[in-house]
């Protein structure tokens, strides 16, 4: 029965030009342990790392590295959460996840070994070999020399960058002795590369100079310009001051004369306020008796409706031939007249309230209508003369009639007899 190790699919990688095969996930970690120990010294602790641009390459070709690290850890930690007895169908779903991850791996190593910038080369290749026999003896030379052969600018002047240099120079010549005319012709190849950095360097400061000449002068004329903006300006701000300073002083001047109104406006308030509330508070009280009044007229009504509807019912259905009965007729009277004079009083009461609610309402609103008149309007800083005053306070405090014309007395059996004969 196959374990989960078994379970990892044959992998094949193209890098470099050759291809390679792992029959198993042992051979493809053996190969990548091996590959990666190589350069990873260089990576790590070189002097290049603390140098720019040189640490950015190296961070480069080191996150590369780890992301192979980080996919190989995946696969062995997802193998050791397996049994080695597993069965299906725990097998079928570890195949196809360690089909997934293999391809993972397969992409990682792809861009490790990729033939750019920042890939790097396998062991067996002989700039491979250069380097790691160059590690040998002194890291940090092996570490810049890697940075030349792949292109990467270093601005670093200590002896290991430049024998480093020199040296990686020398391979990528193929100078293997360094006597005689191979000699002469490597300081030679030296000597110009050099010149030619030197004069690159040199017109790259004279450009520099030029172009921060013609900046200074544009500097200079914007400076002349800004100064007499400055000056206009500050006219500008003298004359907005001023104007805001006369603004000031005539609102300050008219929210004091508003001030004064207001307290004389708040001193007739506090005058007024009791008898604005106490019309208001009668306004209430009238209308709640109006509401009751309204109530008892209708109940007094039905019930004195019904009262004489049962007396014409009990009394007079059922009369004897050729008598008259003056006895019911003469209660049938002064029945009627009581609930009459009962409704009569009711409704004068309820007339009365709605006409002294009525009153105290205007009242209240007289008085309301004459606080919000006392502070003039906005064309005028007078208030309210005399006249004009007593034009307002005169019917405001005029004494209320009750609305009640008599007291509503009942009539008198005699007076009831004398309209019938009538």
């Amino acid at each position: 029965m196959p374990t989960p190790q078994d379970l990892f699919p044959e992998t094949e990688i193209s890098v470099r030009g050759a291809k390679r095969k792992f029959a198993n996930f042992a051979e493809l970690t053996d190969f990548w342990t091996h590959e990666r120990n190589l350069f990873r010294p260089l990576l790590e602790s070189s002097r290049a790392r603390h140098i720019n641009p040189s640490a950015q390459f190296l961070a480069q070709m080191l996150g590369r590295q780890n992301t192979v690290d980080a996919q190989i850890s995946e696969v062995a930690s997802l193998l050791q959460r397996y049994p080695s007895d597993i069965v299906d169908p725990q097998r079928h779903e570890l195949q196809t996840r360690l089909k997934g991850l293999a391809g993972n791996i397969i992409s990682a190593l792809g861009a490790v070994f990729a033939e750019d910038a920042f890939g790097t080369w396998l062991s067996s290749e002989p700039a491979a070999q250069f380097i790691l026999e160059l590690a040998k003896t002194n890291r940090d030379e092996a570490a810049f020399a890697l940075l030349y052969l792949h292109g990467t600018d270093f601005s670093d002047e200590s002896f290991a960058a430049k024998s480093g240099a020199i040296k990686a120079h020398f391979f990528e010549s193929n100078v293997t002795s360094l006597r005689g005319d191979a000699e002469a012709a490597a300081i030679k190849s030296i000597t110009e590369m050099w010149q030619r950095e030197s004069s690159k360097m040199v017109s790259e400061i004279e450009a520099n100079r030029r172009a921060a000449s013609e900046l200074n002068e544009v500097h200079i004329k914007a400076i002349a310009e800004q100064g007499v903006d400055a000056k206009q300006r500050t006219a500008d701000f003298q004359q907005f001051l001023a104007a805001r300073l006369e603004e000031n002083t005539t609102q300050l001047a008219a929210s004091r004369e508003e001030l004064t109104k207001l307290a004389a406006t708040y001193d007739q308030h506090m005058k007024l306020q009791a008898p604005v509330d106490y019309w208001r508070k009668k306004k209430e009280r009238h209308l709640g008796e109006r509401t009751n009044l309204k109530r008892w007229t209708i109940s007094i009504g039905l019930i004195s409706f019904a009262v004489l509807g049962a007396y014409v019912w009990f009394n007079f259905h059922e009369g004897k031939a050729g008598v008259v009965p003056w006895r019911e007729i003469v209660g049938f009277f002064v029945l009627s007249s009581l609930a009459f004079w009962a409704v009569k009083i009711l409704v004068r009461l309820l007339l009365s309230s709605i006409h002294l609610a009525e009153d105290a309402a205007e009242r209240e609103v007289m008085a309301m209508t004459y606080m919000a008149l006392v502070r003039g309007d906005g064309s005028t800083t007078k208030y309210m003369n005399e006249s004009d005053r007593a034009l307002v306070l005169g019917p405001l405090f005029r004494p209320s009639a009750t609305g009640v014309i008599d007291d509503g007395a009942p009539p008198h059996v005699s007076e009831i007899i004398t309209k019938i004969g009538r």
